[in-house]
């Protein structure tokens, strides 16, 4: 078979797990562009940089994915320094040049950790992908890493009514390591979730949305099996919508809570997913 819509799409597992699958997509995709161009000696230069012209409407119809989603990914990939991109206005392609040096760094970087995350997926055998087993606080998992650092964690949520907490938000691999396994079905779940929810722009769609992660949020704390979404519950999940931080690191810090939970460290209250969580994002705002 040699039709184009008969190919695949090759990301990058390494990419998938740092930096979401959608990024992973559309990288390969313009890796593969950018191999295209050279083998045919049309790669330009431009601003320094040896790179290709391409329009979103290219990229959407190589990955179907929309516009809105396109731009947020080719954003995550320059803020981890992994290409360069240009805009030429409104109705002509961009200019793409892909930073090799950096790819093969963020790689290697981020190489160890992938292989820790599948190893603790490994030695899990057996676990169902349905729920997921947050009650041993010795064992390991693989939620994926921050880009972040620490920062004093203290909540005074009126829609919660938090009180002040003494923890830290460890975004660290030592952190991590503490953490138990995390059934990597059920967090990658999670994770699409909230990529679709904040990639929505259709406020019927954002409702679905936001009523099956309220499904998926409760199923991964037994003491939640009989709770009801009241409209505070899911107000905190439209929330995530708003944050500027990954939807894997959101995703890290609700699984991190939810074993506190399990563990009798957190009051097994639905808020108790998410402390911790606006003051992360804020924290990242700040920095930007």
């Amino acid at each position: 078979m040699n039709n184009d819509e008969n190919e695949f799409i090759a990301s990058n597992k390494i990419v998938r797990y740092a930096l979401g699958t959608k990024a992973a997509d559309i990288l390969a995709t313009l890796i593969y562009k950018h191999n295209y161009w050279k083998s045919k000696g049309k790669l330009t230069h431009k601003n320094g940089k040896e790179g290709f012209f391409i329009s979103h409407d290219d990229i959407r119809e190589e990955t179907m994915f929309s516009k809105d989603i396109i731009m947020k990914n080719i954003k995550i990939l320059e803020d981890a320094g992994l290409l360069f991109a240009k805009r030429q206005g409104l109705t002509k392609p961009n200019f793409y040049a892909l930073d090799f040096k950096n790819i093969n760094q963020f790689l290697r970087v981020n190489s160890k950790k992938y292989k820790n995350y599948k190893a603790n997926i490994r030695s899990k055998p057996g676990v169902a992908h349905s729920a997921l087993n947050l009650e041993n606080p010795t064992s390991k998992n693989g939620i994926f890493p921050s880009h972040v650092g620490e920062k004093s964690e203290t909540t005074n949520n009126k829609k919660t009514n938090n009180k002040k907490t003494n923890s830290t938000i460890h975004m660290n691999v030592a952190e991590y390591e503490e953490e138990s396994f995390i059934d990597d079905g059920v967090e990658e779940s999670m994770i699409d979730l909230i990529d679709s929810l904040k990639d929505s722009c259709d406020p019927q769609e954002d409702e679905k949305l936001v009523l099956s992660l309220y499904e998926l949020l409760k199923s991964i704390v037994p003491a939640f099996a009989k709770f009801r979404p009241s409209d505070k519950d899911l107000e905190m999940i439209r929330e995530i919508k708003s944050f500027k931080i990954y939807s894997y690191n959101i995703s890290s810090k609700i699984l991190r809570n939810a074993k506190r939970i399990n563990n009798g460290v957190k009051d097994p209250k639905f808020y108790s997913l998410f402390v911790g969580l606006r003051d992360y994002n804020d924290n990242v705002e700040s920095q930007y």
